[in-house]
């Protein structure tokens, strides 16, 4: 059986294993949201960290309506841009963007 089927089918009971896979075909997606968020390595692990502890303690909240890697990304995010020391760097980043496009006029 597929891992995305076996997901649906049975969110509640998730294996261990079928999660631990599931984290590695979607580990690029992790890996980019902790650099976008951090330039120190320790400080991208203790994202990932979290990230994982978060998917696995909310597995059973993924319905099936998304694909997997949807849903692994926008926890990913959501918990990114709630860390405190993450919210600064959204703002700064947001406004260098901002200031880029306005000089781009």
């Amino acid at each position: 059986m597929h891992i995305l089927a076996s997901y649906k089918k049975r969110a509640c009971r998730v294996k261990e294993q079928d999660f631990i896979e599931t984290i590695e075909a979607n580990n690029r997606i992790i890996h980019n949201i902790c650099r976008l968020y951090f330039e120190d390595k320790d400080d991208r692990m203790d994202l990932y960290q979290e990230i994982v502890t978060q998917l696995w303690k909310t597995r059973y909240t993924f319905r099936g309506e998304s694909k997997i890697s949807t849903w692994i990304y926008r926890v990913a995010l959501n918990l990114a841009i709630s860390e405190p020391c993450c919210r600064f760097l959204v703002y700064e980043h947001s406004e260098f963007i901002i200031d880029n496009i306005l000089n781009l006029s």
